[in-house]
């Protein structure tokens, strides 16, 4: 099962692609995550070994920040790399992106 989701404004993209090994459900790292990342004219794409349990969680705390422009919402490998992609309100009416990527 593939899933891609697309978050763009005028100078930043990001690209989420949900990879889903449905017979490694059982195992803490069971999905590849394709990120890629656009910026100011940078960009650069990686992979993460996640969770799919983890998704509906990274997605209600996503809806509450895009709500409130408060609070945070991260996915996270379990183990390995321990790369990361955070979302976080400023308090301002913004919404930050930050994580570590290899």
């Amino acid at each position: 099962m593939n899933d891609t989701v697309l978050l763009k404004s005028e100078s930043f993209s990001i690209s989420l692609d949900f990879e889903v090994f449905e017979s490694d459900i059982s195992y803490p790292s069971n999905t590849i995550l394709t990120v890629s990342v656009s910026s100011a004219g940078f960009s650069a794409s990686t992979t993460m070994d996640i969770d799919i349990k983890d998704i509906p969680t990274f997605y209600y705390e996503l809806q509450k920040l895009y709500d409130s422009l408060m609070g945070e919402a991260k996915i996270q490998e379990p183990y390995g790399n321990q790369q990361y992609i955070l979302f976080s309100g400023d308090k301002k009416g913004h919404i930050l992106v930050s994580g570590v990527l290899n």
